[in-house]
């Protein structure tokens, strides 16, 4: 891991510490054994899947910002209560000798490499707000996202924190492919003001759909000169609104994907699906304000893809969101300067 000031290491403690709280979250008599999203009942493995990657982020982002302001020291709430989402996750300071009240509310969230989307669910939006830290200032609120990482390999089924705690306490060969504490750290992908997310984010209503924010893959140009592969008009600058499957529209929230440069296009028809493929005469650029700006290559061919996401789609709750490939046109600070204020004023 290089030296950053938005990244820290995974420690055996923080693990250790993570693990515990799971523990005591499962043994204690008044929590529920169903998981609050899917309502499914969950043993003491599911409490550990729930909890552990989030506290270990959670005790990474405190060493972080006291690697930034090391005046204050930020403290996280470890014990089992009666919580709910009114609470933030840094829940008191401590600067000079004194102990206070954070002066932000600050929302720590992991983020993995396949997420397309970030933000809040309104209700808890809605929830949050009711914190004597904001009153009415969204300004004071803060969601931080983060990734746990490997130093020496991309994240795979290795890296799961289970296993590695597992590693780390019994040593024996069942448990020697998964990664080791030292190889993992935490870095700090975006941090975003709730007013930042509600006046920029894309207002996602119940019943709506889960929709792919990556919607051009390149291909090999064999698939634009197949039988059943026929060109069709783009009218203007934009590109067509392409249903890519039949049981799910096309995403209005996009709009209009529009593009610079000169293409073609060329649409597959058959009984089992469609698909539609962009060729690129020249560099292309394509701009959307909802999911952001592709740069597609001359004499490349792309599966143009405006699809949902999963086997089931159909959001079930409502939903503030920012396309995590957009996120820093949202966001008006670089994650190093907000990470920097967050230190500072909270």
């Amino acid at each position: 891991m290089e030296e950053s000031s938005l990244a820290a290491k995974v420690t055996d403690d923080a693990l250790e510490k993570s693990f515990n709280f799971a523990v005591q979250f499962h043994l204690d008599p008044k929590k529920g054994q169903s998981n609050r999203t899917t309502g499914q009942t969950r043993g003491l493995g599911g409490v550990i899947d729930s909890f552990l990657r989030g506290k270990v982020i959670e005790l990474a982002i405190v060493d972080i910002l006291k690697k930034i302001n090391p005046n204050k020291d930020y403290h996280l709430d470890f014990k089992v209560h009666d919580a709910d989402d009114t609470d933030p996750d840094v829940i008191k300071i401590t600067e000079g000798n004194s102990k206070r009240d954070p002066k932000l509310f600050i929302e720590i969230k992991n983020t993995s490499e396949v997420d397309r989307w970030i933000g809040l669910h309104e209700e808890q939006f809605e929830t949050i707000k009711k914190n004597k830290i904001v009153g009415s200032d969204l300004s004071k609120i803060f969601i931080i996202y983060a990734s746990i990482k490997n130093s020496l390999q991309s994240n795979d089924k290795s890296d799961d924190l289970l296993g590695i705690y597992m590693k780390s306490k019994l040593n024996t060969a069942q448990f020697e492919k998964f990664s080791n504490v030292s190889d993992l750290y935490v870095e700090i992908i975006s941090a975003i003001s709730a007013d930042e997310l509600f006046n920029e984010g894309t207002h996602f209503e119940k019943g709506y759909y889960f929709y792919e924010t990556n919607v051009f893959r390149q291909v090999d140009l064999k698939y634009r000169d197949r039988k059943n592969v026929n060109k069709v008009d783009v009218i203007g600058n934009s590109l067509p609104k392409f249903q890519y499957d039949k049981k799910y529209p096309y995403p209005e929230k996009f709009g209009n994907l529009n593009f610079r440069g000169k293409v073609e296009a060329f649409k597959k028809r058959n009984e089992k699906s469609n698909r539609m493929y962009i060729y690129c005469i020249t560099d292309v650029k394509v701009s959307n304000n909802i999911i952001g700006e592709f740069e597609l290559k001359k004499g490349s061919l792309y599966e143009y893809m405006p699809k949902t996401v999963g086997r089931n789609p159909v959001l079930n709750r409502n939903n503030v969101w920012i396309a995590k490939r957009n996120i820093h046109s949202a966001i008006k600070k670089s994650p190093a300067q907000r990470i920097q204020e967050i230190a500072n004023s909270i």
